[in-house]
């Protein structure tokens, strides 16, 4: 119990949310049991994203309109790095990730070994609509064909920790969905140690 609130107190958990109410609220009592501090941003919700989120514990940030994925992790970037988080989870708020993963996809982070984990999503993958399947391959297929070594099986999956070194050195720019590649590719070329965790996704 002790080992795991010692860990616990080293992360921070971010999650981008548009129009979650619904469900932001359990999956930030759950990221807390693993963090020392859970953020969510609002994108410019239009329903009780922000107000949920801020009842079930959670540092709100509030995007006055909707601005879309890129800048809200953008948004969520810059609190890290002002407030030198040492292993920064990043996870979505609809109940795709299991916040029951967060030890698991850190422990590289917070041992030293690595300074980006990727959640791969394996199984449950299986629900995902057949034309965000299609769009999340050919994402893939673009991004390990830049990546130096090709390894990177799941180019898309918004489920992944970084390391201090990495919140220093990475500028997360894109403002769509392409900044799930972009801070992948750029961790690359800057040797970033980068590991890769199986996980199930809704």
């Amino acid at each position: 119990m002790l080992r795991r609130a010692a860990s616990a107190s080293a992360i921070t958990v971010a999650i981008p949310a548009h129009n979650e109410g619904s469900t932001v609220g359990s999956v930030v009592l759950k990221a807390r049991q693993f963090a020392s501090q859970v953020i969510v941003v609002d994108d410019g919700s239009t329903d009780d994203t922000a107000e949920t989120a801020a009842l079930a514990g959670a540092h709100v940030i509030r995007h006055a309109r909707n601005l879309g994925k890129g800048m809200a992790i953008r948004s969520a970037w810059l609190y890290a790095r002002e407030h030198e988080a040492e292993a920064f989870v990043l996870l979505d708020g609809d109940h795709q990730h299991d916040p029951n993963d967060i030890p698991r996809l850190a422990e590289p982070v917070l041992s030293g070994r690595a300074d980006v984990v990727l959640g791969v999503r394996w199984g449950k993958t299986s629900g995902m609509p057949m034309y965000r399947r299609a769009g999340k391959r050919a994402l893939d297929y673009a991004t390990a064909a830049a990546a130096r070594n090709g390894m990177l099986t799941d180019s898309q999956s918004g489920y992944r920790v970084f390391s201090r070194r990495a919140i220093g050195s990475l500028e997360p720019t894109e403002n769509g969905l392409s900044i799930e590649s972009q801070m992948l590719l750029e961790a690359q070329e800057k040797d970033l140690r980068i590991e890769q965790v199986n996980i199930d996704a809704r």
